[in-house]
């Protein structure tokens, strides 16, 4: 690699860290020009910078594009050691889709690369991306156990970042799980690495995700003081796309305490942010969130039209959990519209994609919302069927307190139907 090459990719790296993904982008294609009729490990490792730079950005199909024409000159040349980091990579993009299938058969073949050359650093970094695909489709058991063996690989090699990112993993299922004191325990020693070894993405998610665990408990004033910690660190980090998501967590805050206005102007600033550095998948979350905003206080007319917005972009990139999430939510709009019918055919839809692609939290939530539509309808058998089925996924996801309320609206509904349990 000429000197030159070496200076612009220098140049573009530090660009992508801060955020400033467009003009990353143009210099990682200027660096790309100067190996031009070339298929040597340097392409390679350009086109794998542009490949994950689409991806950081939400731009799936071209970043996969970008990765596969990486990968395919890393296996003509031989070079195995990067051919498990780019399948890692893959793994990512079919993950942000919702694909897990997909995304679990490039992580295995990406694990036994790592295993036969002996590369711990990258066995432990996948052991962690194939429990985050089991944590997506709700089998909790399977990730803490990937994450375990993960965890175990990076303290054995006193990798101390990866050993924080993995700590922060465990917290998270412990979070969904609504276990918040041990989460808080997995987050706090997260933190405390984090912080040892000065590595400040990892103390601004830390302190993220201690902050979704006050909003959690209801604390939102103490989750507040630690979002706007997280955010006061990516600002000086210039990482304007996790800047762009505590934006958004603020905005909930500020809608939790009635300040309607206040949190539209952060959902807006977020927005902004997204569009500026091309984040599609955050540009679609972010209008989703506006819709249930709207949604919540009745201005239904501007709810559908950000809702509708979302589910495009979502479409439009390929995310289909996202997808499933916004049509869930326009059925719950067409339910206080009236339009119950339309409402129906939303939450099969979101149920089937929910279904397709594993992830049970999601589906529970449509389950246990299509089972309210079927009783408003009076469609009784229908609708204890489907509060069996919705029974069974909270029980499957350890929601102990969920189930002892579906219990108690089952007994109410028999009671009033007359049937005998």
């Amino acid at each position: 690699m000429t000197n030159e090459t070496e200076e612009i990719l220098d140049k573009a790296n530090a660009l992508s860290t801060s955020g400033k993904m467009d003009r990353a982008l143009e210099l990682y294609f200027k660096a790309l020009h100067t190996t031009a009729g070339l298929e040597n490990e340097n392409k390679a490792t350009i086109l794998s910078y542009i490949g994950n730079t689409y991806y950081a950005i939400g731009n799936y199909d071209t970043a996969l594009n970008y990765l596969q024409q990486s990968l395919a000159i890393e296996q003509q040349i031989g070079n195995v050691l990067e051919q498990g980091a780019i399948l890692n990579s893959i793994s990512q993009i079919y993950s942000a889709k919702g694909d897990y299938d997909t995304a679990l058969l490039y992580l295995q073949h990406s694990s036994i690369i790592r295993q036969q050359i002996g590369d711990r650093q990258g066995e432990g970094a996948t052991l962690n991306n194939i429990a985050a695909v089991a944590h997506a489709k709700g089998d909790y058991d399977t990730a803490l156990n990937y994450l375990q063996q993960s965890l175990s690989i990076r303290q054995q090699i006193g990798d101390r970042q990866g050993e924080g990112a993995t700590l922060n993993n465990i917290s998270q299922i412990y979070i969904d799980k609504g276990d918040y004191d041990i989460a808080i325990t997995y987050l706090e020693k997260s933190l405390s690495i984090h912080q040892t070894i000065g590595y400040k993405q990892g103390i601004s998610t830390s302190l993220n995700n201690i902050a979704t665990i006050y909003y959690e408990r209801g604390e939102i004033e103490v989750a507040l003081a630690y979002f706007e910690q997280s955010l006061m660190l990516q600002r000086e980090m210039g990482d304007r796309q996790r800047e762009s998501k505590t934006i958004n967590n603020i905005a909930t805050i500020y809608y939790e305490r009635g300040e309607i206005e206040a949190a539209l102007a952060y959902f807006e600033q977020s927005l902004m942010l997204q569009r500026e550095i091309g984040d599609r998948q955050g540009e679609g979350a972010t209008l989703n969130n506006i819709g249930q905003l709207y949604l919540k206080i009745g201005n239904y007319e501007s709810a559908l039209s950000y809702l509708k917005y979302s589910q495009n972009i979502r479409s439009e990139i390929g995310d289909l959990r996202g997808m499933a999430n916004s049509l869930n939510n326009l059925s719950s709009l067409y339910l206080a519209l009236g339009r119950i019918e339309e409402a129906l055919i939303l939450l099969q839809e979101s149920i089937s994609i929910y279904e397709r692609i594993g992830y049970k939290y999601g589906l529970y939530q449509s389950s246990k919302l299509f089972t309210s539509v079927l009783f408003e309808l009076k469609e009784y058998s229908k609708g204890l069927l489907q509060f069996g089925k919705t029974e069974e996924i909270a029980r499957e996801l350890g929601l102990h307190d969920d189930i002892a309320e579906l219990k108690d609206k089952r007994n109410q509904i028999v009671h009033q139907i007359g049937i005998e349990k």
